[in-house]
């Protein structure tokens, strides 16, 4: 079955991972890609968690882990542009990426919770 949101959090993740490699291989900087990748791959992570929740809660809950942790990204993407360590080109890129999960992952919540009340 294909999760739309998931995939575009594997793919995000996926580049983040990539470009702080490189990063950290031609800039020696460590500390903020660590943190990037670290809230990247969360993203996925808690949504892989949520398809798999004990409750409506626990679903809420896993997604809205998920969506601060793509705000999170938001903010060392940001980081790293405004240090020159990123592209305007490959800023502008993964700042899309992180709005759009991000509006999905507000949607989901949205929906789940309007569900919840209708039940």
């Amino acid at each position: 079955m294909e999760n739309i949101v998931l995939d575009k959090s594997v793919a995000f993740a996926t580049n983040a991972v990539k470009f702080c490699r490189k990063l950290q291989e031609e800039k020696k900087e460590y500390n903020i890609t660590d943190q990037l990748i670290r809230c990247a791959t969360s993203i996925g992570a808690n949504l892989s968690e949520a398809c798999y929740a004990q409750s409506p809660a626990d679903f809420i809950s896993k997604v809205k882990i998920a969506e601060k942790e793509a705000n999170e990204s938001a903010y060392w993407i940001k980081i790293l542009h405004n240090i020159g360590y990123m592209p305007d080109k490959t800023y502008y890129k993964f700042y899309d990426e992180t709005s759009q999960i991000k509006r999905l992952l507000s949607a989901i919540i949205v929906c789940k919770k309007k569900n919840l009340a209708s039940a």
